[in-house]
């Protein structure tokens, strides 16, 4: 009983919600206290975009704690960004919540720990392991994953240069971007690959886009 009555102070002090907006919540709330690991997510997220990302914190951690992989994410976030340590980071703590949530297939998580990777943050710099991970957060559907896989195998930067498979990872990554600078970068990249093996490139990426939206 008195956890429900902080829950509902918090909710009308942190965000300010009307007593229709309460009414809507307490569903979310009673799921979350029932132990709901989405609810439990959500309520988080909820409280975190009203302002109140140390009450945040909580619920988060009770969804991690049920192998939410989207808590687990923003867990590492807020670690990173020094939300669970009053002010400061610890990246070596948001890397092992992305190294979770990636084992859980968060496509989003993957990307992550490819930038810390790459970048040496939180862990020794592997560029070998950052393309591993990058391209494990493509093939789980992360578009923006694949945007960058396809620009680095463009360019050979941190992995060996293939044409081919960066026009495939481009497809993947940019289509239905509509015109512009995608576009661009798809002609720039097939241009690239050797004329017998545009068709069989192109047709892979359709089926590739085809099992994604297919996952979804």
């Amino acid at each position: 009983m008195r956890c429900t009555f902080l829950a509902w102070i918090l909710f009308a002090s942190f965000l300010s919600l009307s007593a229709g907006a309460s009414k809507e919540l307490a569903p979310l709330l009673r799921a979350a206290e029932a132990g709901d690991a989405e609810a439990q997510f959500t309520l988080a997220s909820t409280l975190y975009h009203g302002g109140s990302a140390d009450q945040a914190v909580g619920w988060l951690k009770k969804a991690a704690e049920r192998k939410h992989p989207k808590a687990w994410r923003l867990l590492g976030d807020f670690h990173a960004k020094g939300l669970v340590t009053k002010g400061k980071s610890d990246v070596r703590e948001a890397v092992a919540c992305y190294q979770k949530a990636a084992a859980l297939g968060d496509a989003a998580a993957m990307a992550r720990l490819s930038d810390c990777y790459f970048e040496g943050r939180g862990l020794g710099r592997s560029a070998f392991t950052g393309v591993k991970w990058l391209r494990a957060a493509a093939e789980a559907g992360d578009r923006g994953a694949a945007r960058l896989l396809a620009m680095r195998l463009a360019e050979g930067d941190d992995v060996a240069r293939d044409p081919v498979d960066a026009y495939f990872w481009i497809i993947v990554g940019t289509e239905g971007y509509g015109q512009g600078l995608w576009d661009v970068k798809r002609e720039e990249y097939r241009a690239k690959v050797p004329v017998s093996q545009r068709k069989a490139t192109e047709e892979a990426a359709r089926k590739g886009l085809e099992k994604l939206a297919g996952g979804r």
